[in-house]
């Protein structure tokens, strides 16, 4: 927590390509973590079950979520993707992420944040 306020975190969301890319079966999924930390992907595989997996291109994130890469949110609902939260992004009171748009982003109460996303929480962030 040295690199945070007190509290609050931003929260990094990560689309990620399950499988071999361009397979219909393994649909891309959300996975949210803080901004401080890196997606270890030795613990993606492991939660996601999946042995083959890589990180969206520029071109993916764009098609599937119509976001820029950098300002996709957490609610992958919205998407139809199944969604990911480290528990690293509850550790303070509030999460600060963006909404869609690279210049606009909202604060939201980490409470408020699980409930609504009905994300599944799971350890997947090392430090960087």
């Amino acid at each position: 927590m040295q690199n945070r306020t007190a509290f609050l975190a931003a929260l990094a969301a990560v689309v990620v390509s399950l499988g071999t890319v361009g397979r219909a079966d393994y649909p891309p999924s959300i996975w949210s973590l803080a901004a401080d930390r890196k997606a270890d992907v030795k613990r993606l595989q492991e939660v996601s079950g999946m042995k083959k997996l890589h990180f969206a291109t520029r071109e993916e994130v764009l098609s599937t979520t119509r976001c820029e890469p950098g300002s996709v949110h957490p609610f992958g609902v919205l998407f139809g993707l199944p969604t990911y939260l480290d528990p690293s992004v509850l550790e303070n009171e509030y999460v600060n992420f963006n909404i869609g748009m690279l210049t606009r982003s909202v604060r939201i109460k980490k409470d408020d944040l699980t409930r609504l996303l009905g994300a599944v929480v799971a350890e997947f962030a090392k430090a960087r």
